[in-house]
């Protein structure tokens, strides 16, 4: 390929897609944890009939593969505009994931965290926001940012609702210029270095919470 060509195609995918792919993903992330978060602790609690239901929705968001759950809100739902769509849907299906790490975090940490905060003095919300996310938050770490990972990923299949991020940005480039195997190639070397540098953060994170369990730091 020529080299005014590869010029032209990195152009796209750096200046036209990733910005976009940024924007998403940022938005999405911020959504997803900030839901995912809520119903982890509300699923947490021994409420029977919010148990019940809150199960079967994040069963269900969790059984459904991520495109067709695009294209079903991209089809069947008010939400307008592709980037909508895409965030809408991003933080749907993230957030069922995050509900359970969250979960899990907080009855891995027991009642005592609970009796202590109350003793204090503190209410509920108190307790939950004080002293169990903070803990919770810390020790599941790499699993959130594992799920982060898997959202930045996920962007990528919004290009098939026509979000121009670096997929479509590639696309579009093959489009004009042909060469694929060379411009696949290229997007999979962006979207590895994205995601090689979240997973690094994740490894890091998760030698600390291993050396704070151990009473090191």
């Amino acid at each position: 390929m020529e080299l005014s060509k590869q010029i032209i195609i990195w152009r796209l995918l750096l200046l036209d897609g990733l910005p976009q792919t940024f924007r998403l993903a940022l938005i999405s992330i911020g959504s997803a944890f900030s839901l995912g978060i809520l119903l982890g602790v509300v699923r947490s609690k021994k409420w029977p009939v919010v148990q019940q239901v809150l199960s079967v929705y994040l069963g269900i968001v969790r059984g459904i593969p991520f495109l067709l759950l695009l294209l079903l809100v991209y089809s069947n739902t008010p939400v307008k505009g592709v980037f909508n769509v895409s965030v809408v849907t991003l933080t749907i299906y993230n957030s069922a994931y995050i509900a359970e790490i969250v979960r899990g975090g907080i009855i891995g940490l027991g009642e005592n965290q609970f009796k202590a905060g109350k003793s204090l003095g503190m209410n509920s919300l108190e307790v939950i926001w004080y002293i169990v996310l903070p803990q919770v938050l810390y020790y599941t770490m790499p699993a959130l940012l594992g799920q982060m990972v898997i959202l930045v990923k996920g962007t990528a299949t919004c290009s098939a609702i026509g979000y121009t991020e670096i997929t479509r940005s590639g696309t579009i480039a093959m489009e004009a210029y042909g060469s694929p195997h060379i411009i696949y190639l290229e997007i999979m070397l962006v979207y590895f270095v994205m995601c090689h540098i979240l997973t690094t953060i994740g490894k890091h994170f998760e030698a600390k919470g291993k050396l704070k369990m151990l009473g090191k730091r």
